[in-house]
């Protein structure tokens, strides 16, 4: 019978307290959007120049934006279909669950004028359910697929930054005779300098697997320390430009125009 009701393991919405307190849920926040890609944002800035790479991250972030809005609108419309009357008659097996779980959440609020979203603050629905209930099965396994592309490029992409700039600059004991190398750098591939690039790919590839088997509470203080630690690399990143001198970043100093309008007038 599908009016039996299902059991606490196949809800998706929880309408039990936040597992996070705000400010933590802002740390995992600030984590997400600030990859290790920030890291270059500098030198991108300095190679396409100053209103080209500000013309792009308002553009990049607008496009996010509004990606953001198009997928509240979706949760919305999720949500007012799941609470129709007439849902489990319509409803696929796979899906019934995600139709128990809005029912038995607390009634949907009155309608919201845009941009509000008549949605109860709790409402939580994953990314594959709602591609299964508005573009079907074979839609969800396209999105699936291209997680799983965009996951192991991801990894790919990490383990190389993590690895490379390690063996470069943390050199280790036991491995290349305690010396740091470029592994890009190197004429020989192979030898101590792959070892190791190697031994730094299993540290990530260990620290990716902790963080894997715990729980979203339980990474909270990892999260907080990510967070701190980017903003401290930020105010190093801010420091050492402003005091240092421009030189040591492959910028002209400043004295530079005024010294050729000199020899220019003395001429």
């Amino acid at each position: 019978m599908r009016n039996e009701t299902p059991s606490a393991g196949l809800r998706f919405e929880d309408t039990r307290a936040s597992l996070l307190q705000p400010w933590q849920v802002v740390c995992y926040t600030i984590n997400v959007i600030m990859g290790s890609g920030f890291l270059g944002v500098p030198a991108g800035f300095l190679s396409s120049g100053t209103l080209l790479g500000l013309a792009v991250i308002i553009v990049v972030s607008w496009m996010q934006w509004i990606a953001a809005c198009l997928l509240a609108e979706v949760i919305a419309r999720a949500h007012a279909l799941l609470h129709a009357k007439d849902v489990m008659s319509w409803l696929t097996p796979t899906l019934t669950p995600l139709a128990f779980a809005s029912t038995s959440a607390s009634p949907t609020p009155a309608r919201a004028r845009p941009p509000g979203l008549a949605l109860p603050s709790h409402t939580s629905y994953e990314i594959l359910m709602l591609c299964r209930l508005f573009m079907g099965k074979r839609a969800e396994q396209c999105v699936v697929v291209s997680c799983i592309l965009y996951l192991v490029g991801s990894l790919w992409s990490y383990i190389s930054v993590f690895a490379s700039s390690l063996a470069a600059m943390v050199p280790l004991k036991i491995v290349n005779d305690g010396e740091p190398c470029d592994i890009y750098q190197t004429d020989v591939y192979g030898g101590g300098c792959i070892g190791l690039y190697y031994l730094w790919v299993l540290v990530f590839a260990t620290l990716m697997v902790v963080l894997l088997c715990a729980e979203v509470r339980e990474q909270a203080l990892f999260q907080i320390f990510m967070t701190a630690a980017r903003l401290a690399i930020i105010l190093l990143m801010t420091a050492t430009l402003v005091l240092g001198k421009r030189e040591q970043f492959g910028l002209p100093p400043l004295n530079d125009n005024a010294s050729t309008s000199t020899t220019l007038a003395a001429g």
